[in-house]
């Protein structure tokens, strides 16, 4: 197998990259052509590269994976309301 050198992009060139992504999917998905018309495209939010950069993206894919997996699991808005309403009569006594 041959070795692959792997190269940074630049910000701008990672922007471009998102852009032409961005409309590529939109040609393909008139579904997402009218998201992206009426909402505007995505944000792109770029980060320094790095190890930090990495751990916040797991970190946050895992916080994200748990949150879907409470709300899957039966995430009762009764209990929450019936929490949030003690919570809230308690600071008024």
């Amino acid at each position: 197998m041959a070795e692959r050198t792997v190269r940074a992009i630049s910000p701008e060139g990672a922007v471009r990259r998102f852009r032409k992504g961005v409309r590529a999917l939109t040609a393909s998905d008139p579904g997402m052509a009218a998201i992206v018309k009426e909402a505007g495209p995505p944000p792109i939010a770029l980060r320094d590269p790095g190890f930090p950069t990495l751990l916040r993206a797991v970190c946050a894919q895992q916080i994200s994976a748990a949150a879907t997996a409470r709300v899957q699991n039966g995430f009762s808005w009764d209990q929450y309301v019936s929490r949030a309403m003690s919570a809230y009569e308690n600071l008024l006594n």
